[in-house]
């Protein structure tokens, strides 16, 4: 699960701060990892995995030139 810290995924569904992301073709539960409610994440925005707690991944809104690199 470590290894998954810094991978790049995509937002399948987002309600409330938490949802489902697909990362590396395995859908996971995710919360964003910063609690900021203003930066609600869509299905289909990119997102960043910034740690993991168990089963459920932290992760924010992937940056302009981190898109670039995918």
């Amino acid at each position: 699960s470590e290894a998954l810290s810094g991978r790049h995924g995509v937002v399948r569904s987002w309600s409330d701060g938490g949802g489902q992301v697909l990362v590396d073709g395995a859908l996971w539960r995710a919360r964003n990892s910063w609690g900021d409610d203003e930066a609600e994440l869509g299905v289909g925005d990119p997102v960043v995995v910034e740690r993991v707690n168990g089963l459920t991944l932290g992760v924010r809104r992937a940056e302009e030139w981190e898109e670039q690199q995918w």
